[in-house]
């Protein structure tokens, strides 16, 4: 199972989500962290994942870290968030776009 706080592989997140599609931009930020990048690159990857989204008309999931979820949210038009609005250890969070 996938637990905590570092850097996984792309295939062993597809293997433990093996029933999920998969959205990949073929970025190398698997061996850095997404939540390590650059805010501008990552707003404008953030675009194109909101962008494929919309035109998707599914239930979609993103599994990330908590700090880049809450950066997600803002991205996505939340104001005002801050490290306390991060999810934690094994946080969920929902919302309608």
């Amino acid at each position: 199972m996938v637990t905590g706080n570092y850097i996984y592989l792309k295939q062993d997140i597809r293997s433990q989500f093996n029933k999920l599609t998969f959205l990949d931009f073929d970025l190398d930020c698997w061996n850095q962290g997404i939540n390590r990048m650059d805010e501008v690159l990552f707003e404008q990857f953030g675009k194109q994942l909101l962008s494929w989204m919309e035109k998707n008309d599914k239930r979609h999931y993103i599994i990330s870290h908590d700090g880049t979820i809450t950066n997600y949210r803002m991205l996505f038009g939340e104001a005002g968030l801050t490290r306390s609005d991060f999810l934690g250890e094994a946080g969920v969070y929902k919302m309608t776009l």
